[in-house]
């Protein structure tokens, strides 16, 4: 198995241990110690501590939340991955009081390994289209259509 193979199964180990199982403690073994986040989440540090604390926080308020991969590519020590995650809005999440409802999340990431850990994160979510879902935003999806309204 090549460099860019062992780099993609980290990444779905990750998603398998993380976002699975919900276990944020994997961290320990699947970031690298000086790990960085480049994603500014308001709140949490942009380490390894950050991440945790950041996937705890999501747990409680998604319990159950599970992931699905829809594409991963590598290249040289970058993985590129392009998912979604689903979940029931069961408790206060950043700053966003429970509404109750499923949502899905569109995501993309690029994440940089070095010897057998992530070093680095960089990564773009739909934020519009959660908060439109958790009905914070007006529009189609604060209606609960799933097709956005259209006929």
């Amino acid at each position: 198995m090549g460099d860019e193979e062992r780099n993609k199964e980290l990444n779905h180990e990750f998603f398998r241990r993380v976002f699975t199982e919900h276990d944020a403690d994997a961290v320990d073994d699947l970031l690298a110690e000086d790990f960085r986040e480049h994603v500014r989440f308001p709140g949490f540090s942009m380490d390894r501590e950050g991440a945790r604390a950041f996937f705890k926080e999501m747990f409680e308020a998604f319990p159950d939340l599970t992931p699905e991969i829809h594409s991963m590519v590598a290249q040289g020590d970058r993985v590129f991955i392009r998912s979604s995650f689903t979940g029931t809005h069961s408790k206060e999440f950043m700053g966003v009081p429970t509404t109750g409802r499923k949502l899905t999340v569109d995501n993309f990431d690029i994440v940089r390994i070095e010897d057998g850990r992530a070093t680095d994160h960089w990564g773009i979510f739909d934020v519009i289209g959660m908060l439109g879902q958790m009905g914070v935003l007006p529009g189609p999806e604060a209606s609960g259509a799933p097709d956005g309204g259209a006929s």
